[in-house]
């Protein structure tokens, strides 16, 4: 979202929930002893409106609104790659490549597992919770950019440019990985995810408005779930004419000026994967963005 956009969403949600108090209060629609109890709970006030805003945001959006920035395509995931591995597989590899504790990933994937996939859904998949593996987002993206260049031939077109002046999570994206943490209590995440094929040919925007139209409250991909989709299954890139991965789940200011205007993306080129950064209105037919799933369970297997 541009600064312009930030600044008048702001300015229409103020004065909406300005008008909704006063008409609240006009209309007598809650009594004293309910008004008395919201304000008591600041922090169940403020996510019951979040919610609202969201609730109100899709029933207001009957289409997609970027229809234009989706092209046709024929691409599809390489022939090296079948599937995502076992949840348990998946837990174990990023238990050890991050030197992480795996038992409650382990314990909260046969809840998952028990469950009815999304419709889009590919299987289930584990990341590690970004603040596990470093102190500062930037940090985190680039350790998963390390992990890939000791695996495979890798070059980054962002090198350097990967400190929290350039990155960020989306705000969707970020309260769904803050939820399943909250849900989860565990360093390592596990949801239903897919790994680009059902967004292939779409711009950022356009997914990202896929996301918010969906019943199944789907969310984009960051470059750590990205990175460690394709390090968990390296033969998710193995040649050109396959779909790659956008990553609609952040945000990126290629000038480091706090203007985070783009997304980022990983491809395939020349016998090596690449790290870069792309326009979000610009649909490609050999990418697709890649995204996960709030598990049904969130609030399953909760422990402390």
């Amino acid at each position: 979202m541009s600064k312009g956009q930030t600044k008048a969403f702001f300015k229409a949600v103020n004065g909406q929930a300005k008008s909704a108090a006063k008409r609240i209060l006009r209309e007598e629609l809650l009594d004293r002893n309910s008004v008395w109890e919201l304000l008591c709970n600041g922090t169940g006030l403020e996510d019951g409106f979040v919610d609202a805003i969201i609730r109100a945001s899709k029933s207001s959006v009957s289409s997609n609104r970027y229809i234009s920035q989706k092209v046709e395509s024929t691409f599809g995931y390489p022939p090296t790659y079948s599937g995502f591995f076992p949840i348990e597989e998946q837990i174990q590899f990023v238990a050890k490549r991050h030197n992480l504790n795996p038992e409650k990933a382990l314990t909260y994937a046969q809840v998952l597992k028990a469950l009815t996939l999304p419709k889009k859904a590919e299987g289930f998949i584990a990341m590690p919770w970004w603040k596990a593996i470093a102190s500062t987002y930037g940090e985190a993206v680039q350790n998963l950019c390390n992990k890939v260049a000791q695996s495979r031939k890798f070059h980054n077109y962002r090198e350097g440019k990967l400190s929290d002046a350039y990155v960020q999570l989306f705000e969707h994206t970020k309260r769904a990985f803050e939820t399943m943490r909250e849900a989860q209590r565990s360093d390592i995440l596990v949801f239903p995810a897919q790994a680009g094929f059902h967004h292939i040919g779409e711009s950022i925007l356009y997914a990202r408005d896929e996301f918010l139209l969906s019943t199944d409250n789907e969310f984009g991909a960051d470059p750590i779930m990205g990175f460690t989709i394709l390090l968990n299954h390296p033969g998710r890139m193995s040649q050109s004419n396959e779909v790659d991965m956008d990553l609609p789940g952040v945000e990126y200011a290629p000038d480091g000026d706090g203007v985070f205007s783009e997304s980022l993306i990983v491809g395939f080129s020349g016998a090596e994967v690449e790290f870069g950064w792309r326009r979000l209105g610009y649909p490609y037919g050999d990418y697709g963005s890649v995204s996960g799933f709030l598990p049904a369970c969130r609030q399953a297997g909760r422990s402390n």
